[in-house]
């Protein structure tokens, strides 16, 4: 071994040492959840027309706008209840969900009290911690008339803890 190769070789050993033999690597990030707590959510409509000859049962001109508060439950955070997304419905089910590195996509069947049919969501957009960014399309197919298609952007923000009770 030459000295320039020696002397190569002792200061990569030295610096071994002093760094425990290791590189240091950034921890690799975990899974992103929504934080519990109270959020708002502003779904304000793009787009909407009605799909056949009855008044809209939702209000379809751009600009509407519908704020919601919703306390998201710590147990909901990794995957909120479809709810969350559609707050002044009755009941929501997913019928096709996906909640990955701040990536959403879900498709939600919703019912809501004084209608007569399903009430379709497709939600997809980002996330964080604590904000969503997603567009929503809504359409209806309800027993009497009245449906809708509505294109609506929604954004949420966590806003602080849920109120007690």
């Amino acid at each position: 071994m030459t000295k320039t190769m020696m002397a190569a070789a002792i200061a990569v050993a030295m610096l071994a040492g002093c760094s425990g033999g290791a590189t240091e690597e950034a921890a690799p990030a975990g899974p992103i959840s929504l934080q519990a707590g109270q959020w708002e959510i502003i779904t304000v409509v793009e787009s909407g027309r009605n799909t056949d000859t009855g008044k809209a049962v939702f209000p379809i001109e751009a600009g509407a706008t519908e704020t919601s508060k919703v306390c998201l439950a710590a147990a909901d955070a990794a995957k909120p209840q479809p709810a969350f997304f559609m707050p002044s419905m009755t009941s929501c089910t997913y019928t096709n969900d996906y909640f990955s590195d701040g990536t959403l996509q879900a498709q939600i069947s919703c019912r809501k009290d004084g209608l007569n049919g399903a009430i379709g969501a497709t939600v997809r957009g980002s996330y964080t911690a604590t904000t969503i960014d997603a567009q929503q399309i809504v359409e209806t197919q309800l027993a009497s008339d009245g449906d809708v298609s509505i294109t609506s952007k929604l954004t949420g923000k966590r806003i602080g803890d849920c109120p007690a009770g």
